[in-house]
């Protein structure tokens, strides 16, 4: 069902807006705990290109899992925007029922990057997450520190029977401390970046940001890059990213795997099955993976972090 099928809903936008409105055309957006439609609506003659959003639920990727996603979202893109950074604009929010909140933004132009990725792409994706980095957080963001993930994953385990994650969790023992908290997107991935006919890059999708080490973008793009393209592209990244931060990054091994375990417990929690055999299918998949001879990029030095 289409999400501005409900009235209420369409009410709140007309309030927001202090006009009547005349929906032109919509399409529904793939979305995690929550429903999205791209909108063109029509606004006394004026075309209105957006995207309105509603949570259902509070949960994010990162424990303890009940984070105000739609409070993350708006103070995220409100405080970039005050930065100049390429990301959606927020036209208003709210909750259009208790305890329902939604929100309405620009329409972001472009098409989400896919693979294979050019090196122009590679190099976007790297200068747009630095760029990120250099940002002053949001105030109200969470910090993700190493340590107390780590504490937390390991009570999580305890809990679980499930020999892959086991064997990962015993690959981050070493894992070392932070070198640089940053504000990070959390989900750094090629479909999180929307980029236009002029080259210009979009980041989209703020529902797991935060602060936490800069190795939590850089290392999911560098572990996305080497799985899917190969160590060329994952080090022609490296290169761009270092070249537009200033920051000569470390091991990244430790940081992609615990990326990769901080997903699957999420999953857990949730108690999805379908996703849960997904994963650990895909658990073990990653630490073969990291045993195989095709992983170079998680040699001996990315895991002597200590």
């Amino acid at each position: 069902m289409f999400l501005l099928a409900e009235p209420r809903l369409k009410q709140w936008l007309e309030r927001q807006l202090s006009q009547s409105i005349a929906i032109e055309s919509r399409k529904v957006l793939p979305s995690f705990q929550q429903y999205a439609e791209q909108l063109v609506l029509s606004c006394a003659g004026h075309e209105l290109q957006c995207v309105v959003r509603t949570y259902s639920a509070k949960f994010t990727l990162w424990p303890p899992y009940d984070m105000d996603m739609a409070s993350l979202v708006v103070n995220s893109l409100q405080s970039l925007a005050q930065q100049d950074f390429p990301a959606p604009r927020l036209l208003t929010h709210g909750d259009y029922l208790p305890g329902a909140p939604a929100l309405l933004s620009a329409w972001a132009a472009g098409r989400s990057i896919r693979w294979p990725l050019k090196q122009q792409q590679i190099k976007g994706i790297a200068q747009t997450l630095a760029q990120l980095h250099a940002c002053r957080p949001a105030a109200s963001l969470p910090v993700y520190k190493a340590t107390s993930l780590l504490h937390t994953f390991d009570q999580q385990l305890q809990q679980l029977d499930c020999a892959p994650a086991r064997k990962v969790w015993q690959r981050l023992q070493g894992l070392d401390q932070d070198e640089r908290l940053v504000w990070v997107h959390g989900d750094a991935h090629p479909g999180n970046f929307l980029q236009d006919a002029n080259g210009d890059i979009t980041l989209i999708d703020w529902d797991e940001a935060g602060v936490a080490d800069y190795r939590v973008d850089v290392a999911n793009m560098w572990g996305l890059l080497s799985g899917h393209t190969g160590k060329e592209a994952a080090d022609w990244f490296i290169s761009c990213y270092e070249q537009a931060s200033g920051t000569q990054v470390g091991p990244l091994g430790g940081w992609w795997l615990l990326l990769n375990l901080r997903d699957w417990l999420a999953v857990e929690h949730l108690k999805l099955q379908n996703a849960r055999a997904q994963l650990r299918s895909d658990m073990a998949n990653w630490i073969a993976y990291a045993d195989s001879s095709y992983a170079v990029m998680l040699d001996s030095d990315d895991f002597n972090d200590s």
